[in-house]
């Protein structure tokens, strides 16, 4: 998924693209490797405005190349009152070979919003991806945008479908436009297109606006084929489907997978009786389980790497995904939630780059996880981070990125850490591209050791909501940030053993090594102090005993 970060490791050529940023807009572009040759092949970034007659521009940060570029800013709102994003970069791969085709782009960024909050998300990720076909001719675009709210609620975009935004515009996923012969970059897609019915915001009706987009002079893929969607089993029931209708002790009919359940905003787990329900319900109207907004029966491989369990120490949990929640967007559980106590150390499951850290208020503080084979998993409800989470920061497997709570809209539930896995192949489902997790953690073991690293301050910013500090100063009770020893202080001080933590369900243990803390250290110094000062006394008394014994001897006494 982030492309982006392999791009920019190979270095990055001229940043050339649509208007340039406004004045308040820090771009910082690096230029290395060859020189462009020939016309450009692909350009992308975060918006591209589309007038009612007229082709596509990009607005604000954008990249256009035949050879490798980038360009990052910390901000950006062109046009101004239009579309706002943190933490912004974009990168191209240019033509990678002598016919032209094009190599790939990444755009990525943090919170963003259109026309002040009337659509926002917590991120946005936009890839154009070649094709593994044959002659590599084709491409496809991949996009993800976790937390999509209109108006400041969840809402679930699915392709195909259009949602209102006001009585003004309209919001549809994974647009597709082709501009004609004649025009550089023919063939035109977006994460999602807002497509404006009315006037509104200074931009005239019929204006359409490419939120993620990317171009190419070569035309897209044929769109992924869903994979058909497995039977389900019901005894004794009725079971209908577009082509039949049968009665039986047992029948088996394609239909949605059981897995598909109802919104119950009190249920950690529906019961076999709600499943059956909804998939009778659903059998015959949505016989594609991809493209229903609903839970995910797939559970993809992730590719070649190792894999660890999110948790360190003792850590309880059960299968939750797609257990209603009326808080989330299409109102099922995305994940599961691992139950362990305030402070326990969360790790990363694999080697990868973190992004969209911060506060959100649902998931509490949260941050993503990216790996190299574009696969996403998303960490929600921490009570506080360390110095590792940080955006575009690279983490390697089973370091510590922050510490259980339960921020966000967990503050009624124990501590916990709500953990997400998005399979690469199902990013352009965006948020709902979630799968059960249940078989990848039960698979994964925890490490044998961990770094143990301290909390450190809380990403800035005007956040509002349960437990924004109150479960942070918690965390700093148990793992304050310990002083910095003097170098003659040694770590490593022969006879120190770790400290094993058994952990729940027959997990392997997580060995922490055991450091002196502040007060056995303030114990330590007092005792010193204290010996010091009576050995002192008790020369004093001894020299005074001497004197008064010489004086003794000298009277004759």
């Amino acid at each position: 998924m982030l492309g982006l970060l392999a791009l920019l490791a190979g270095g990055a050529a001229a940043f050339a693209a649509g208007p340039a940023p406004p004045a308040t807009t820090t771009v910082a572009v690096v230029t290395t490797g060859p020189a462009a040759s020939g016309p450009p092949c692909e350009t992308a970034g975060l918006l591209a405005v589309i007038p009612p007659h007229g082709p596509p521009a990009a607005a604000g940060l954008a990249v256009t190349a035949s050879a490798r570029t980038a360009a990052s800013a910390a901000a950006d709102s062109e046009p101004a009152g239009v579309f706002s994003a943190e933490n912004v970069s974009a990168g191209a791969q240019g033509c990678v070979d002598p016919a032209g085709r094009p190599g790939g782009t990444a755009v990525v960024s943090g919170a963003w919003s259109l026309f002040g909050g009337a659509v926002s998300a917590s991120a946005l990720e936009a890839d154009l991806v070649p094709s593994t076909a044959a002659d590599g001719s084709n491409w496809h675009l991949r996009a993800i945008f976790p937390e999509l709210e209109i108006a400041g609620s969840p809402a679930t975009l699915v392709r195909g479908e259009t949602l209102a935004v006001g009585d003004w515009g309209e919001l549809s996923r994974a647009p597709r436009i082709d501009l004609g012969a004649g025009h550089s970059f023919r063939y035109w897609a977006a994460a999602f297109e807002l497509r404006l019915i009315h006037a509104h915001g200074g931009l005239a009706a019929g204006t359409r606006l490419l939120a993620g987009f990317a171009a190419a002079d070569r035309a897209w893929a044929p769109l992924p084929a869903f994979p058909p969607a497995p039977p389900v089993t019901t005894t004794g029931e009725t079971t209908t489907t577009a082509a039949t209708t049968t009665t039986a002790a047992t029948t088996t009919t394609a239909a949605p997978p059981p897995k598909q359940r109802p919104a119950h905003p009190a249920a950690h787990a529906p019961t076999s009786t709600h499943r059956a329900a909804h998939a009778k319900k659903q059998a015959g109207k949505k016989a594609n389980p991809l493209a229903t907004g609903e839970p995910l029966q797939v559970t993809p491989p992730l590719g070649a790497g190792t894999f660890e369990f999110p948790v360190a120490g003792p850590v309880s949990w059960g299968d939750t995904y797609g257990a209603g929640r009326s808080d989330v967007s299409g109102g099922w559980h995305h994940g599961d939630d691992l139950f362990a106590e305030l402070g326990a150390p969360v790790l990363a499951v694999t080697d990868g780059t973190i992004f969209a850290v911060g506060w959100n208020r649902v998931g509490g503080w949260r941050l993503w996880l990216a790996d190299d084979h574009g696969n996403a998993f998303y960490y929600a409800h921490l009570s506080g981070y360390t110095a590792l989470a940080k955006n575009n920061h690279r983490v390697k497997r089973g370091q510590v990125l922050a510490y259980v709570g339960n921020t966000g809209d967990a503050f009624t539930t124990s501590d916990h850490l709500h953990f997400e896995i998005h399979p690469n192949g199902l990013l352009y489902l965006g948020y709902d591209g979630a799968v059960d997790p249940t078989s990848y953690l039960r698979a994964w073991q925890q490490p044998a050791r961990i770094d143990p690293l301290p909390p450190v301050a809380l990403p800035q910013g005007p956040v509002s909501g349960f437990g924004v500090a109150a479960n942070y100063r918690q965390l700093l009770q148990l793992r304050a940030p310990k002083q910095t020893a003097p170098k003659q202080q040694s770590a490593k001080k022969p006879g120190a053993r770790p400290t094993t933590v058994t952990t729940g369900g027959g997990a392997p243990a997580a060995r922490v090594s055991a450091r002196e803390t502040g007060a056995s250290r303030d114990a330590r110094g007092t005792a010193i102090r204290v010996g010091v000062t009576l050995a002192v006394l008790a020369g004093l008394f001894s020299a005074l005993g001497g004197l008064g014994w010489l004086a003794v001897r000298r009277r004759g006494i």
